[in-house]
């Protein structure tokens, strides 16, 4: 494979799988995009919308996968995070086709800086996987499969009782909050503090007390 394949190949991967992230997952609202594949410029609770904020943070973490896996083919050290910054301007790129959104300022030095944060950010989140993989490498002394067998039980079991233990707070919570409820209801009701233990009794003795 020709060298310059290995550098752009990665990079029209990773704004592929942006723009399909935003298509198939969302949300997408090209009309409005500054940046290809990325949430319209007029969403103004975009900060507020748990699925928005989770969209935005899978956006940056492909520039680290991109990073990560990059950093496996024969590219030299400075090349890998340059080819986060060429996906960075791929997905900036159709704007001069499909123009700016309208109200967006266009003199000045706002747009500018922002193009030009969103691109060193793809290029330094790019270098965070590099770093990532060489860490790996020395965490497992290069045998990769290998360490990633030996930790391969210990992820199962911890993960498994995570997701058991926080499957189990959610449910408790829930409970603890009925509770909760029922005992403010009844302190109303009677006239009672929060910490009576009048409120501890079966809701069926309460009316004989």
């Amino acid at each position: 494979m020709s060298p310059w394949l290995y550098f752009t190949l990665p990079a029209i991967a990773c704004a592929l799988c942006v723009r399909l992230d935003a298509k198939i997952i969302g949300p997408y609202f090209a009309s409005s995009s500054l940046i290809g594949g990325w949430e319209g410029s007029h969403a103004r609770t975009f900060m507020e919308r748990g699925p928005l904020r989770s969209a935005v943070l899978r956006r940056f973490l492909y520039p680290v996968a991109l990073g990560f896996a990059a950093s496996w083919l024969p590219l030299s050290w400075w090349e890998v995070p340059l080819c986060g910054l060429f996906a960075g301007i791929l997905l900036i790129w159709p704007v001069i086709f499909s123009g700016l959104p309208w109200g967006i300022v266009r003199r000045g030095w706002v747009l500018p800086a922002f193009y030009a944060a969103f691109a060193v950010s793809y290029l330094a989140l790019a270098g965070f996987g590099l770093s990532l993989q060489r860490l790996l490498l020395l965490t497992s002394q290069g045998d990769v499969a290998g360490w990633f067998a030996d930790q391969l039980l210990a992820a199962i079991l911890f993960g498994a009782l995570g997701l058991f233990a926080s499957g189990a707070v959610g449910k408790l919570f829930s409970t603890l909050t009925r509770e909760q409820d029922r005992r403010e209801e009844i302190g109303r009701e009677y006239d009672y503090d929060g910490n009576s233990s009048f409120l501890d009794l079966p809701p069926e003795q309460h009316s004989d007390s």
